[in-house]
This record gives C-alpha cells, structure tokens and sequence, in this order.
C-alpha cells in the first residue's frame, strides 16, 4: 500500500509476487520505469486469491502482467503511452473480475487470453495503437459495459472465443468495431458500435447472436460475413445510416426484425413492420422479411412504480407511466382477483380492498413484443375509529326502575365487539344492523339509589376502538342537569292597539316541563301550557320580552322576542288554536324532532365519510 516505486529502467518488476495462494493486496501504489522487454508494473505469476486496486502505472513495458485466479483488478488507471507492450495483460485466470480499469496507449489496451468464467466489465480503453481490447481462447466470460475507442486495427478483437456474453459495450473509432475470428456461440447484445471502418466483421465465425444493438456510421461496411462464417443471427438491431450495409457471403445467416433508416416499404396492417423484405448486400443473397419502421427500444419506466399506501375504503387508483417510441400493445397485472389495469396503465381496485399487503407484477409489452416488467406492493391500513350514531349521553332512572338503554356506533370495517367498564352491576349484550353495532345494556339487579359510572369501548373489525364515558343515575340522587328544548319558538310579531293578544309557545324535556315565566311587560302573561295572552287594554308601543320553560329539576330554555302595538291595521300572523292536549303534541314534537336530528346526523357523517 502506497508504495512509490521507479526502477528507472533497470531490469525487472516494480512488484512481482510469485507461487503463493496467500491473499494479497496492492493498492494505491505509484510504478514506473519497468521498461526492460517482458517487464511489468505488477507482474503476478501462479498466485490465487489477489486484489490489485486504484493503483497508478505509466512509462512501464507493460502495466500488468497477471497469471492468477480469483483475482481482482479493480480501478487502475494505467498509461502506457507509446510502448510496444500492453496496458494490462491477463491470462490463464479463472473466476476473476477485471474492472473499472483506465488504460491509455500501448500497442495493446487489453490483452486477455485463456479466460474461464470471468467478468470483465466498465473498463476504458482508449487510443491504442493497435487494438484496444485483444481476447483469444475465452470461455463462459462476461464483457459488460467496457468502452474501446480509437485502435487503428480493432476496438474488440474475438479469436477462439465461445459461449461468452457481451453487452452492452461502446466499441467505435477503430478499424473493425467488433472482429470476430474463429468465435462461435457468443451473444452480443446492447452494444453500441459505431464510427469504424467496418462496425462487424465476421472471420469463421459461426452460430453467434447479435441483437438489440446500434450498428450506425460506418465508413465502408456496418457488416461484413466472409463466406466462411454461417448462421449467425440478427434480431433487433438498428442500422439508422443508408451509407453503410450489410455485406453477406455465408450461408445461412439470418436477419430479421432488424431497423433500416433505407426501408420505405408499406405497412398495410398497421403493426410497424414492412410488408417487403429488405434486400441485404452479398453473395448469400439475405434479406430482412420483417424490417421494423420503428427502432426496436425497450419500454423504459418513468418513473419506475412505487409501492402505494391506502387507507382502508378508499378507492385504490396508480396510473404507471412509460417512456417509449413504440405503441404499447397489452398490460398484464398478476393479481386479477382485486386488481384490474386498463390499456393506458391505470390499475384501479375491482371491489373495496380489505386490511393487508398485496404484491403485484406487471408486464408491459410494446408492438414489437418487447416487454418490461416492474413490481410493486399495495399496503391498506385501518386507522379510523368507529364513530358514535346514538347521543352518549347519562341515563337516569327511578329507583326499582329496570334498566335498559342502548348504545349505536358505526364503522366501515364492522362492529366487532363491545367492553363495559362495570360487570358488577351491568350487562351488556351486542346487536348489530348492517355494518352498524348495537349494544344494550341492562342491570344485573336491582341497584340501589347513587351514580354508577360505566366507560364503554367498541371496537372495529381491524382494531381500531372509541370509547364512552356515562353516568347511569338511579332514585332519589338522580340529577337532570339537561335543559329543555324549544319546538315552538316564539317569534316578533305585530297587533293591532286595542285588540286581545294570542301565541302558543311549546318546549319539550325528558322530565317534562314544569312551568313558564314570562318577563318584560306586565301587560302579558303566559299560563303552564305555554299560551301567551295580554292581561289588559294594549296600547301603542314595543315590547321586548322574554320566555322561558323550566324542567322540574329548575333547568330551562330562553328565548327573546318583540310584540309591536301599533294604531294602524296590519296583518297579524296568529297562532292556530285549538282545545286538544297541548302537552301530548308538544311531546310527539318534540320526538319527531329529535328523530329527525339524529338521521341528518348520520346521513351527514356517512357522506363526509364517503368524501374522505
């Protein structure tokens, strides 16, 4: 670590470690001056189980030579300058990652030979004087995203190479973007090549796949397949420039669902292929039966999905966006049991979805039957508690009375149960109407007279709870602590001087009411059915007085109001009259009323909760 070595151009290695399986590591270090023939930076021979990173070589005969297995070369910024050498040599090497290395100059970027299930990936190779990436008698490897610019004879040189995998990689600048030679059974896929003489040059080179890559701006060929090279296949490519072709002597080779900026041909069927073959230079006579008019692009997400949180009884609604130059063709949703998605990619609920977790996959396919996929989990919580429907309010009875009253709550998940603070004493038994809970409660025995305090919790089907507190008051220590009501209200009203004055007022209490009172003028009074009457000859002027109903326990309920006398005929609105039971009418009333006050006030509560 940190070494700064300059052997100044005398005879060896600036590092050089031989025949160990011991673990090493060589980092930031500063070599140069190995200059000698076969000399290297960093020699490494039969040695297993090594990291070489971040290291700094220039100005040496070669930057690398590495003979080792489960190595790492990793992030090494490498110059070798105009040297008949290499940058970086790795050979017989097994299960070994070569990435994130800098090399610069040298005859050979990279030189890799013999290479068994390795990775070589995001490394720069630029201006090589020959070839910026050489890799001969490679096997199960991986060349993922490495760029190689400006080797006057090759950016990627393929010889004896099988059943590797390389993508998407930038070759460009160079001789032959991509040379293979003796190399069979490889996939190159993803790759850009562009800006060479010949973007793809095929030497017996057999059975390889070349798709999903960008082939433009060639200057003499984007393909050539000598004769000796056969059944490679083309699947998905771009050619966007008319400069270049492809030029094919071997048999069998396959092009189809390809791009070509040239193709002008019909689409009669509308589906973004030509109707006519794209005719391919050579003597094999090939052609594309199915050239694409549009570039064959994978659909990307934009963004990607998310996973969404919903509160249980909304309405689930996510609208996924993408971005691609092709039509999409079919949405596909894994849950189709809750889930339904349209063909612009809203998925929405199918029905209410209950409390849990819900994974869902989804597949978008273009025109072209390229397809993304993207996961995403839908969480529903429950956090609302149940809501009151009936006034909690205290219960009073007389002494020996049975007690029985109810207790209505609502919620959207369901009542699932009820608790009663005193068990003692009460019991408390469950009903239920729709996703509305009853309880009723009752007294075990017979209580004496005094104030029972009980606490009353209900809870939902997924948890949530509300709770109650009352007081249950029984015999003579019972208190009406509630005021009475007004069902009719008096109101300002005008009469005629000298004639006789009438208004019947009404209030309603649970108790009853027990007497009025009537202030303001002694020129008016009212009596204990709630009738308002003059007491003599009225005479011109305004009265401002007050009403009130008094309960039996001295609670009431007030109102203020004006009576004008005046000398001129007006019309007087009365008060119809009548000889029945004022007191019955004023307690059918009153029930009506609060009746009517508690269904406005659930109807009320269930819209605003619909609205939420």
């Amino acid at each position: 670590e940190g070494y700064d070595i300059d052997l100044g151009g005398t005879n060896g290695n600036c590092i050089d470690i031989m025949d160990t399986t011991a673990h090493f590591v060589i980092r930031y270090c500063s070599l140069t001056g190995a200059t000698a023939s076969g000399r290297a930076g960093v020699y490494l021979s039969n040695v297993t189980n090594c990291e070489v990173y971040e290291n700094i070589l220039y100005a040496n005969k070669y930057g690398m030579i590495i003979y080792a297995n489960n190595a790492t070369i990793l992030d090494n910024d490498i110059d070798a300058g105009t040297s008949t050498g290499a940058g970086l040599v790795a050979s017989i090497m097994e299960n070994s990652r070569i990435s994130g290395n800098t090399v610069t100059g040298g005859d050979v970027g990279i030189n890799l030979g013999s290479l068994d299930h390795c990775e070589v990936s995001n490394n720069m190779i630029i201006d090589s004087i020959e070839v910026c990436m050489y890799v001969t008698g490679a096997e199960n490897t991986t060349f993922l995203e490495n760029k190689m610019v400006n080797g006057s004879l090759y950016g990627l040189y393929l010889g004896n190479t099988y059943n590797c995998t390389i993508i998407g990689n930038n070759c460009s600048l160079s001789g032959d973007g991509i040379h293979l030679y003796h190399s069979n059974e490889n996939t190159i896929k993803e790759c850009t090549i562009e800006e060479n003489d010949y973007d793809f040059y095929f030497e017996s080179s057999s059975m390889n796949t070349i798709e999903f890559c960008v082939i433009k701006d060639s200057y003499i060929l984007s393909i050539l397949i000598d004769s000796t090279s056969a059944a490679n296949r083309f699947n998905w490519n771009i050619f966007p420039d008319t400069s270049g072709g492809v030029y094919c002597d071997g048999i069998a080779n396959i092009f189809d669902y390809n791009y070509y900026v040239g193709y002008t041909g019909p689409d009669a069927d509308h589906n973004e292929i030509g109707d006519y073959p794209f005719p391919l230079g050579g003597s094999a006579g090939c052609a594309d039966p199915h050239p694409l008019l549009l570039e064959p692009i994978y659909p990307v997400w934009n963004p990607a999905p998310t996973n969404q949180y919903l509160e249980f009884g909304d309405e689930f609604i996510y609208s996924l966006e993408i971005s691609s130059p092709i039509p999409m063709e079919d949405w596909t949703i894994s849950d189709t049991i809750h889930f339904a998605i349209d063909e612009t990619g809203t998925i929405r609920d199918i029905d209410t979805l209950d409390v849990g977790t819900y994974s869902i996959d989804i597949t978008v396919t273009n025109v072209y039957s390229l397809s993304l996929d993207g996961s995403f989990m839908v969480t529903v919580t429950d956090t609302v508690s149940p809501v009151w429907v009936s006034l909690v309010q205290d219960e009073t009875f007389d002494l020996g009375e049975d007690i029985e009253f109810q207790l209505m709550a609502w919620d959207l998940a369901g009542i699932a149960s009820w608790t009663i603070s005193d068990t003692e004493n009460f019991t408390l038994t469950r009903g239920s109407y729709a996703d509305v809970g009853i309880a009723t409660v009752q007294n075990l025995d017979i209580l004496p007279s005094g104030t029972y305090p009980l606490t009353v919790t209900v809870y939902d089907n997924n948890g949530n709870s509300e709770t109650a507190d009352l007081d249950v008051i029984v015999g003579q220590g019972a208190i009406d602590s509630t005021n009475p009501i007004w069902i009719v209200l008096p109101y300002d009203i005008s009469v005629e001087e000298g004639e006789s004055f009438y208004l019947q007022i009404g209030a309603w209490d649970e108790s009853g009411i027990a007497s009025w009172n009537l202030t303001g003028s002694s020129l008016f009074t009212i009596n204990e059915n709630g009738i308002i009457t003059n007491t003599g000859l009225l005479t011109a002027g305004t009265y401002n007085l007050e009403a009130r109903a008094y309960d039996p326990e001295g609670n009431y309920c007030s109102a203020t109001f004006t009576i004008s006398v005046v000398t001129t005929t007006t019309t007087t609105p009365t008060q119809p009259g009548g000889s029945g039971d004022v007191n019955f009418i004023i307690s059918i009333s009153g029930l009506a009323i609060a009746s009517i006050a508690l269904i406005v006030s659930i109807v009320t509560f269930l819209n605003s909760r619909k609205e939420s």
